[in-house]
């Protein structure tokens, strides 16, 4: 099993209480993570079993801030 930090911001201030999930990408794509919570500090430990090329989802939405990392690293999205 894979873990991977993903931390949330608005600015410099983390975001608690974010829903945090990965959609695997490329030519067999691998679904979907389930949802991970952020944590005070804006953090969410992700668990996975694949590695590669992943769509960040944060409160079920990509499109806003459109975050794409390759797997398993520590990512930072901010938010608007």
């Amino acid at each position: 099993m894979e873990t991977s930090v993903v931390t949330i911001l608005r600015g410099d201030k983390p975001l608690k209480g974010k829903r945090v999930s990965f959609e695997f990408m490329g030519f067999l794509p691998g679904g979907v993570t389930q949802t991970f919570i952020t944590n005070s500090s804006g953090q969410a430990y992700v668990h996975h079993k694949q590695k590669g090329r992943v769509k960040v989802y944060v409160d079920g939405n990509h499109s806003p801030h459109k975050t794409v990392a390759t797997v398993p690293s520590s990512i930072t999205v901010f938010l608007n």
